[in-house]
């Protein structure tokens, strides 16, 4: 499915259409790691550089059904080239995504991720079920595994969550839009100091992709860096099964009790 969400777009004068999917939803809104990733796709009609940064702004749930996107390149230069996206559902701007694509740089110094973490194996670590009408329903398309005993509503002393994850398709397939829509399906950390069921919702995220994708079971840390004033900032890092980090990222989050 994320691999072909470039394909999905239709166009339509100066604008192109998508149908955003059932059986995705997050509460009231669509799960942004989709409609992110459907952004993605949308700026690939205008860009074939690799992808290196997106931040994206929610501003009004996306439900199933028609979506509009618009395109446009706000700056093309040798080595960068940034284009934002826009969505539109019924008329009313619902995101809106800037995606940083870059071109190799000869010049270039390397710095190395931070290395995978030791943590209990994917065999050991707690499978989240998806039960319907509890869990968020885009989560039947998710396995999570908690390889530490920090979980959603427990009322836990440390806003952490580490464990593994992957989307159920097809464990062989990747993409940058598939390891973007990993980066979100995570709670947001603070949850796990809540000892009740509470809404939230991301404000913004910041994602950084650092290395080409690979499919199967990805190893993740998300952590909140701090929370005041009903908004928390969280950040995660993620590595492929090889212990490659290949992606980064930081959300705004508002969460409701």
């Amino acid at each position: 499915m994320f691999e072909t969400l470039a394909e999905q777009w239709k166009p339509d004068g100066d604008e192109a259409t998508w149908v955003l999917p059932e059986t995705w939803g997050q509460g009231r809104a669509a799960f942004g790691g989709l409609t992110t990733a459907a952004c993605l796709g949308l700026a690939r009609s205008v860009s074939d550089r690799t992808v290196r940064t997106v931040h994206t702004q929610f501003l009004n749930p996306l439900t199933p059904g028609p979506v509009r996107g618009r395109v446009e390149t706000l700056r093309e230069g040798r080595s960068t080239h940034v284009v934002e996206v826009r969505l539109y559902q019924n008329d009313r701007l619902a995101q809106t995504c800037s995606v940083s694509f870059v071109s190799a740089r000869a010049d270039s110094t390397p710095v190395a991720g931070p290395p995978a973490p030791e943590m209990a194996s994917a065999s050991d670590a707690m499978q989240l079920p998806y039960i319907p009408g509890v869990t968020p329903e885009f989560t039947q398309h998710v396995e999570f595994r908690f390889a530490e005993p920090n979980f959603p509503y427990q009322g836990g002393k440390v806003a952490r969550f580490a464990g593994y994850v992957r989307f159920t398709d097809d464990d062989e397939l990747a993409s940058h839009e598939r390891t973007l829509a990993l980066l979100d399906a995570w709670p947001c950390p603070t949850l796990a100091m809540l000892s009740k069921p509470a809404p939230a919702s991301s404000v913004n995220w910041t994602a950084h992709l650092l290395a080409e994708p690979a499919g199967g079971l990805h190893q993740f840390v998300y952590e909140t860096r701090a929370a005041a004033d009903g908004y928390s900032t969280a950040v995660g890092t993620l590595w492929d099964a090889q212990g490659r980090c290949v992606a980064w990222t930081e959300q705004t989050v508002a969460v409701f009790g």
